[in-house]
């Protein structure tokens, strides 16, 4: 008489699990063995610890029976047992594809979770985020895949709703402190350090005083507020808990950095570029410190990788299938130029398209809008193309961004294009403002006093923060005589020009695009500016620029320097202090008596 599948289930039940996997087996050799028996047949081969058996007689019970769910469920727990986590992911994403809410739900989730990591361990945080996605809407009983999530939104560039993510997280599990420790990455990013300060010290104060990347972001929100001596004792701490937490090293070399400790800065970067999981933002740091220190062989070279700040999107997206001009002689080839990054980028490295068609190419420069007129008319031998303007890749031989040609050129501090002025304004706009500005009896003054702001992108927002300031800042200007200020202004900021400290000069509802504020310019005898674009432009017509820079400032203004290559007329006055502006404020009123004295 032949074994029957309910005699077999209840020696399952009774834990004879040699007996019924033997009855099972002679009811297959039978050909009476059904899927139902199968799988239970390799259920009982898995209680036996005989994995290998077990995952043949489920693929069997499954292809008999593709809905039989629970199948798939016990073949992927063996699958994953056994380290083939791609298998077990494929089979249980069936189940719950068939049926939703099955309790394999929340090893699914682990699973992505535990794929998810090492993608984000290496910056693939594009990569990361929909396996994190998928694992959060599966079961948000598995708090690491929201803290994991949170931490991956923020860096592809959506900070906002990783915020939101890391808050729902807490509101779940309250005091889990990977969440709490990953939120206050992003509230730093958000360029809210004194809560991110508040949370990391929770952590280390309730939860987890050893965990090393809560003192990591306890840092940085520290040099956030421009606590820089706290930040590197904490950094170090961070370090000394954990010697390859690869954002200490990244944060401390920042911090070194900034603070011109050029040799402590590279050793940290190279030490976290060793690391299995340096990473991209290691690579930029890098650059920008090469860059900054004048050492541009390398600085330049690293520069190439800048690419990786934009871990969702192309930022050359008009480059779109061109191969890329690799450098060497241009003469005859047709080369599509980007411009990127903001319009003072745009404006300081114009002079490489110009430099691009002077050594014998063809050259098309796609130009945010309110610079095309201007680069028109200083350059009509360049196409200037429109930004997100269709292109016809066959239209051109390859295609390059703009900072990229500064490595295809070689350039050296020795070596730059600096021939001045390489704007031209408008003839007929100059003529339109000459009356009004030589009505004006002084020295005749522009002032620039705050950067825009690029709400979308809060990286930006929080350099803007530092490196721009209040009109009311300069209001130590007032005591020169014999000047008359000139609004160049643009922007939100520009409404602290109804209650400027002193007599200011106010055209801009005039100023239609940067062609228009050129031509204004060009007429004034100064520009006295923060860092942003009109002082790329004012630089770049040929005019006198006093710069007032932040302290930590950009890398194209090297290091210790009152000059700068870029522009020979322009001088610079930094603060000695983050966030003070009173010694560079002090220098240019000085500066700017001389010049009054000496007109």
């Amino acid at each position: 008489m032949l074994p029957t599948l309910q005699a077999a289930r209840t020696l399952f039940a009774a834990g004879e699990m040699v007996a019924a996997a033997d009855m099972l087996a002679a009811l297959d050799a039978a050909g009476a063995a059904d899927a139902m028996a199968l799988h239970l047949w390799g259920m009982t081969l898995s209680q036996l610890d005989r994995p290998e058996e077990a995952a043949v007689v489920l693929e069997r019970a499954i292809a008999a029976a593709p809905s039989l769910s629970n199948a798939k469920a016990d073949l992927a727990e063996i699958c994953a047992k056994s380290g083939d986590d791609d298998r077990a992911i494929t089979l249980l994403r069936s189940v719950n594809e068939c049926v939703p809410g099955h309790t394999s739900g929340r090893k699914l989730a682990e699973l992505l979770v535990a794929k998810a990591l090492p993608l984000v361990e290496d910056a693939r945080y594009a990569e990361a985020l929909p396996l994190l996605q998928e694992a959060v809407q599966l079961n948000l009983t598995v708090p690491d895949a929201l803290a994991l999530l949170g931490m991956t939104l923020s860096r592809v560039g959506s900070p906002w709703q990783a915020e939101q993510v890391l808050r729902e997280a807490l509101w779940l599990y309250p005091g889990h402190f990977g969440s709490m420790t990953n939120l206050a990455g992003v509230l730093d990013i958000l360029n809210r350090p004194q809560e991110a300060e508040a949370l990391c010290r929770q952590v280390i104060g309730e939860h987890a005083p050893d965990l090393a990347a809560a003192w990591c972001n306890l840092g940085a929100a520290l040099r956030s507020q421009g606590r820089i001596e706290e930040a590197q004792a904490i950094f170090e701490k961070a370090l000394a808990m954990e010697p390859d937490l690869m954002p200490a090293m990244a944060n401390l070399g920042t911090l070194h950095s900034i603070e011109g400790r050029v040799d402590a800065s590279v050793t940290l970067y190279k030490r976290a570029l060793n690391l299995p999981h340096g990473g991209p933002l290691v690579r930029f740091l890098y650059a920008c410190d090469r860059l900054k220190a004048g050492d541009w062989e390398t600085g330049w070279q690293l520069y190439e990788g800048r690419a990786s700040q934009f871990p969702t999107t192309n930022p050359w997206p008009g480059l779109a299938g061109l191969p890329s001009w690799p450098g060497g002689d241009p003469r005859g080839l047709r080369i599509l130029v980007e411009t990127e990054q903001g319009l003072g980028d745009s404006l300081h490295f114009f002079r490489y398209a110009q430099l691009l068609a002077d050594r014998g190419a063809t050259v098309g420069l796609l130009t945010p809008p309110p610079l095309v007129r201007l680069f028109r008319l200083s350059a009509p031998g360049l196409s200037i193309i429109p930004a997100e303007t269709p292109t016809d890749p066959a239209d051109w031989d390859f295609g390059v961004p703009l900072l990229s040609l500064p490595h295809r050129f070689g350039t050296r501090i020795d070596t730059m294009p600096a021939a001045m002025p390489c704007f031209r304004p408008d003839p007929a706009d100059v003529a339109a403002w000459k009356p009004r500005v030589d009505a004006l009896p002084g020295l005749k003054v522009g002032l620039v006093w705050a950067g825009g702001a690029r709400p979308q992108d809060p990286l930006a927002t929080g350099i803007d923060q530092r490196r721009s300031m209040t009109l009311s800042a300069l209001a130590p200007l007032a005591s020169v005589k014999g000047v008359d200020f000139v609004s160049l202004q643009k922007g939100p900021p520009a409404v602290q020009g109804a209650e400027a400290p002193f007599p200011l000069h106010d055209w801009t509802e005039d100023i239609g695009d940067m062609a228009d504020t050129a031509a204004l310019a060009s007429l004034l005898d100064l520009v006295i500016a923060v860092d942003t674009s009109v002082a790329h432009l004012a630089g770049g017509l040929d005019r006198p620029v006093l710069l007032l820079s932040r302290y930590d400032g950009c890398w194209r203004w090297l290091r210790d320097r009152d000059d700068t290559p870029w522009y020979p007329r322009m001088r610079l006055f930094r603060q000695r202090r983050w966030a003070d502006w009173t010694a560079p404020v002090e220098e240019v009123t000085a500066a700017l008596a001389a010049l009054a004295e000496n007109r």
